[in-house]
């Protein structure tokens, strides 16, 4: 009978051996295969969020009008030619944010009313209606706003146009940048 108890209980070593050999190798699978592509699906919703917040920057952006010498509602714009009773648009070199939206050297956001003010808009600035940064509130998101003149069909100019190209450059984390673009016209 000695024999009999032996023989079962070193079964049960065995098994033993066996399913922990198994659990190892299970574990092994699972951080292997299973764990990283769920750090790919964070790093998706990291773009996606990266995308809303560059889309909704750049409907603020297409909201304002074509430039601080261009006035709506029905009056005379500026004009991109020498022209003696029309107003120049701003030259190239002065495309960003104006002197008077500004604060002891300090940009403005809320002062910004045409579409080169966002010229050098960056996750720097404050979120609408808030304290926070873009780089508080989206510590993994930067992003930075061009405003060019720029051909109809967005090759870049260096003299004075009837459109401006809008570029927002975005990099998430570790991802590859992108970017999203949209061509202004003066109309």
């Amino acid at each position: 009978m000695h024999a009999s108890r032996k023989s079962i209980a070193g079964m049960m070593l065995v098994e033993v051996v066996l399913a922990l050999s198994l659990m190892s190798v299970l574990v092994l699978l699972l951080t292997q295969f299973i764990l990283p592509t769920a750090q790919r699906s964070l790093d998706i919703e990291k773009r996606w969020t990266a995308v809303h917040v560059a889309q909704s920057l750049m409907d603020e952006i297409w909201g304002a009008r074509f430039d601080e010498h261009a006035h709506g509602e029905g009056q005379q714009g500026c004009s991109v030619v020498k022209h003696a009773s029309i107003p120049p648009c701003t030259p190239p070199a002065q495309l960003g944010a104006d002197l008077d939206e500004r604060a002891n050297g300090v940009v403005l956001r809320d002062s910004f009313d045409d579409v080169d003010d966002y010229d050098g808009f960056d996750q720097s600035f404050r979120l609408p209606y808030s304290t926070q940064t873009y780089a508080q509130r989206y510590p993994d998101i930067q992003f930075k706003v061009s405003v060019q003149y720029s051909t109809k069909v967005g090759v870049v100019a260096s003299s004075m146009k009837l459109y401006k190209l809008i570029r927002i450059d975005i990099q998430v984390a570790d991802a590859k940048p992108f970017s999203i673009e949209a061509i202004r016209g003066h109309y």
